[in-house]
């Protein structure tokens, strides 16, 4: 059991992308249970994380109520909008994409943070190109690119993006 209770949430979500489904549940549980309800910004960073392992893991009903909850709790957190945008935009899982709500959530969360997260243009764009506004979606994708503190693979994933939007092509996550 690690001693710091902020290493239950990232680790769980590693050992998601690792395919160690198990450790996985174990950790997104645990981090959520040890996480007092009066520190609601752990709480929803928390929530964050286990939503994206569940999604990761093909649950994602579970990680949509997640996603839900952590708005419920903190409803002025912008990445809370960009993560249920991004679900909504992306999502593998038959029935689970709806372009309407990914443009919706998108739109608040850069509202919400002002535009100034490039990751906010990134999920537009990815929200755009779901319901065929493709000529926006390429907008956003380039504005995002033009953050210049973007990681190197950041970047390259952004750039893809760009070019599947420049054919016409929405993009969804594969997990």
């Amino acid at each position: 059991m690690p001693n710091d209770l902020s290493a239950y949430g990232p680790r769980a979500y590693a050992y998601a992308k690792q395919g160690d489904r198990t450790r996985a549940l174990a950790d997104a549980k645990v981090a959520i249970k040890l996480k007092p309800s009066q520190i609601p910004l752990a709480r929803v960073t928390d929530l964050g994380l286990r939503a994206k392992t569940y999604q990761i893991l093909g649950q994602p009903k579970l990680a949509l109520r997640d996603f839900r909850e952590a708005i419920r709790i903190i409803p002025s957190r912008g990445i809370a909008y960009e993560n249920l945008a991004w679900f909504f935009a992306t999502c593998p899982q038959e029935g689970f994409r709806n372009g309407a709500e990914a443009v919706s959530a998108a739109t608040k969360a850069c509202e919400l943070s002002h535009s100034k997260r490039s990751g906010c243009y990134d999920t537009l764009a990815a929200a755009c190109a779901e319901v065929g506004d493709f000529d926006q979606a390429v907008k956003y994708e380039k504005q995002s690119l033009k953050d210049s503190s973007l990681a190197p693979k950041e970047r390259e994933e952004c750039e893809k993006r760009l070019a599947l939007f420049q054919q016409r092509k929405p993009f969804g996550d594969e997990f």
